[in-house]
């Protein structure tokens, strides 16, 4: 998968000097915590990028896996001149641990798909009974790339559409029309605020 043009947004805070950096050039690569081990960070992450690529790795810790993810030199460099205290963050495993801390009691099915919307990108994950099954990315030009795509995952995971709950949230853009597409096929959930 290409990079996708804009590779992190700055989120400052006005409570201290730290400012969050959300990463979102590529999906984390997720590592179970069990067999992670941090010096080998470089050999999990050749398997699916070129070395030279890599620039910063970055790890963070969610449920029972390490995600690895990384910002280019330049990037890094830039922000790190232009703002004092940084804190970064794959905007996937963000939302993901925004989503655990308020996951709301009264959905019950089997199967959660949450999209995490851009004008052009949506971030996903899959869970079963509440542990993490899959987490990707996919790139999109219009309401029914999405339709087919959220469709394409519960296909090959052989999921149907009545077992999920499908989460949205718009980061950017307008989806409205996504929305409302996407509600005639499945139950679709606004993201816990």
């Amino acid at each position: 998968m290409a990079a996708s043009k804009t590779n992190y947004v700055v989120i400052p805070t006005k409570e201290s000097e730290e400012s969050t950096v959300l990463v979102f050039n590529y999906p984390p690569l997720l590592i179970p915590t069990d067999v992670y081990q941090p010096e080998l960070q470089k050999e999990y992450l050749k398997f699916q990028f070129d070395l030279a690529d890599l620039g910063v790795i970055f790890e963070d810790h969610i449920t029972d896996y390490v995600g690895l993810y990384f910002l280019n030199h330049q990037d890094h460099f830039f922000l790190s001149r232009e703002y004092p205290y940084l804190k970064f963050e794959h905007r996937s495993l963000y939302y993901y641990k925004k989503f655990q801390q308020s996951t709301p009691e009264l959905d019950l099915r089997e199967y959660r798909l949450v999209l995490i919307m851009d004008e052009e990108r949506a971030d996903f994950w899959l869970e079963k009974e509440g542990k993490l099954f899959l987490m990707n990315c996919f790139e999109f030009t219009s309401e029914y790339d999405i339709l087919y795509f959220v469709s394409n995952i519960l296909k090959q995971y052989e999921i149907l559409a009545k077992e999920c709950s499908l989460f949205l949230q718009k980061i950017s853009g307008n989806h409205e029309a996504t929305i409302k597409l996407l509600s005639q096929y499945f139950h679709t959930l606004p993201f816990p605020s």
